[in-house]
């Protein structure tokens, strides 16, 4: 999730550059790990998580006049010695940041160059160039492999139908992509309009197959926003909280209010399929939305272990529904998951409906312009819970109140259906 996405600049002075120049080359024998004890979730959970990286801030400086000069004289050898083309630490630096980065072993944690600054920052916009796929990572024997999780409605793979939903993408292109992250392989599919981009998949009902298709103006909607007056139901769907401000949203969110039509005659379908979430600023005012006053709707503790923030509702004017549905499934992450727990956790009246979610409980800070390197730096800084002080995780994720398997490729008419039709709901 993103807790701040706009410009974070980071100045420093230069010899503070150069001490992360240095210090983000060490690509063996130093790592940096964060242990969690994940399976507390009573009200001293901050005493629970322990750090046993054992950081020795004084002896800092002297590890890294140790590290600078195994690195000079190493710069140094290669002058004197490589037979081919010889490139400085200075023209290596994106790569021995990126190395180092790498190291610390945390996939929401990466550091991109110019060039892939650029291209990332433009796939969170809600109109980008592609062909509209939704991308997911699972993980098979040794290898992961990022997968076709949906496709977008208005994109050019939809409208095509030949990519099979669930299919593993190995080939983008001239590039293998087995072991990438899905934001890598992003940008490899994502280009300008009326461009070609050529995938290799591989789905298990047909084996390898490949699709060539035109890059084209993808726009994606954050809200939809439907009347089911047959069912008695409301429906809205959220697709994400990272494009615009939080302004912006703020500004769609209450548009979105004033069409619905409370009451406790009235039930709300709210459709968290497929969020990967966001800002989280956007979980909270929806959720605001909903609670009332008074309310807390997560807290934040840092690598500190000192709870940063306790969030508690301030908005009066709730809207009220008879009963709150929310869809969820493995692509329900991040400020998504913050905004059914905390409904769920404050609420009798909420049901959760689907399947277990991705189960992201951290927070990201995007800083542009790292340390006047050009690139761009996504590191994890704290870690987000429940209004009951719920720690999620991949190993536990929320789960649903209602389950229904493979609820993400369901029509809504469908899903309905089976919630009117399920005992558990009065």
């Amino acid at each position: 999730m993103i807790s701040r996405l706009g410009p974070v600049v980071s100045g420093g002075s230069s010899s503070l550059k150069l001490f992360f120049l240095v210090l983000f080359s060490v690509l063996l024998g130093l790592s940096i790990g964060l242990v969690l004890d994940l399976a507390s979730t009573g009200p001293n959970f901050y005493s629970k998580l322990n750090l046993s990286d054992n950081r020795d801030l004084s002896s800092l400086s002297s590890k890294s006049d140790s590290v600078r000069n195994l690195l000079t004289q190493a710069e140094r050898f290669v002058f004197d010695n490589f037979f081919g083309e010889y490139k400085s630490l200075e023209q290596s630096k994106h790569h021995i940041l990126k190395s180092y980065i790498n190291s610390l072993g945390d996939k929401n944690t990466f550091y991109l160059n110019p060039e892939e600054a650029k291209q990332y920052l433009s796939s969170l916009s809600s109109e980008f160039e592609g062909i509209g796929v939704v991308l997911d990572q699972v993980k098979i024997g040794d290898n992961s492999y990022v997968i076709v999780s949906s496709l977008l409605d208005n994109g050019a793979a939809k409208k095509d139908g030949r990519i099979i939903q669930k299919s593993k993408i190995l080939k983008v292109d001239n590039s293998w992509v087995v072991n990438k992250s899905p934001s890598e392989v992003a940008m490899l599919i994502r280009g300008p309009s009326n461009t070609l981009v050529s995938i290799l998949l591989h789905d298990d009902s047909v084996g390898e197959y490949s699709v060539t298709l035109v890059r084209e103006k993808v726009k994606t909607e954050k809200f939809l926003y439907v009347d089911f007056d047959q069912y008695s139901y409301q429906y809205i769907r959220i697709n994400d909280f990272v494009d615009g401000s939080v302004a912006d949203l703020k500004k769609n969110w209450e548009d979105i209010k004033r069409r619905l039509k409370t009451g406790t005659e009235k039930s709300l379908i709210l459709d968290l399929r497929g969020n990967p979430g966001g800002y989280v600023e956007g979980a909270i005012l929806i959720s605001e939305s909903f609670l009332p006053e008074g309310k807390v709707v997560m807290y934040e503790v840092n690598s500190k272990l000192v709870e940063t923030r306790k969030v508690v509702t301030s908005d009066p004017d709730q809207l009220v529904f008879s009963e709150i549905y929310i869809l969820i499934d493995r692509n329900t992450a991040s400020a998504a998951e913050i905004l059914a727990l905390s409904l769920r956790e404050n609420m009798k009246n909420v049901f959760l409906v689907g399947e277990k979610t991705f189960g992201k409980g951290t927070e990201q800070k995007i800083i542009e312009n790292f340390l006047d390197s050009g690139g761009l730096l996504s590191i994890t800084y704290q870690k987000w819970t429940s209004p009951t002080k719920r720690i999620v995780t991949k190993d536990n994720p929320v789960s649903p109140d209602i389950d229904i398997p493979n609820v993400t490729d369901k029509e809504i008419d469908e899903i309905l259906k089976l919630i009117k039709d399920t005992t558990k709901i009065k």
